[in-house]
């Protein structure tokens, strides 16, 4: 039963991944939030664990010695009747000329990479000059309706100022009128 525990991470190591996972994450989480509660599993997982192998291993002893055993069979057919694998080396000349032209044309595209971040970084440059100016621009033209507003304000009181001169003036006429 162990070795078929054992052989299922082997065959679906995606299953394997399945449990270790959420169980790795969980244990994490326990041992952060209750650690009076988590360290007793973690550790009875970890013995588990260890008896699983521990168990596992005459198993697994036997499964391999049988490897070994199938391994050593020996090929009976006639070297006339084995097909011959030919091998094409190539020289080590052309192996260090492709391995050349190979870092070349890694180099260029690492050029034409830091040419293209070169470009992306001058345009948002030009974009945050732009910005700048444009805000630049607004401020100005901020200040200028505040310089119009206090002009118009100060002309107001001006002809406030000359309005009142004005209705005071026949009053003081009447009064000297008065006086004499």
């Amino acid at each position: 039963m162990p070795a078929t525990i054992l052989e299922l991470g082997g065959r679906y190591p995606g299953a394997a991944v399945l449990f270790a996972a959420p169980l790795t994450v969980a244990g994490i989480w326990g041992m952060v939030t209750r650690p009076s509660l988590a360290l007793p599993l973690v550790l009875l997982a970890g013995v588990a664990l260890v008896l699983i192998d521990f168990l596992a291993g005459p198993y697994r002893m036997a499964e391999q010695k049988a490897r070994v055993a199938g391994a050593q069979k020996l090929n009976r057919q006639p070297l006339v009747n084995q097909p011959r694998m030919e091998f094409t080396q190539t020289p080590p000349r052309q192996k260090a000329a492709e391995a050349q032209a190979g870092a070349q044309a890694e180099a260029a595209a690492a050029q034409a990479l830091a040419a293209d971040a070169e470009a992306v970084a001058a345009e948002a440059r030009a974009r945050a000059d732009a910005a700048a100016a444009e805000a630049l621009a607004a401020e100005a033209e901020a200040l200028a309706a505040e310089a119009e507003a206090l002009a118009a304000e100060a002309r107001a009181q001006e002809e406030a100022a000359a309005a009142e001169a004005l209705a005071a003036e026949p009053e003081a006429v009447a009064a000297e009128a008065r006086a004499q």
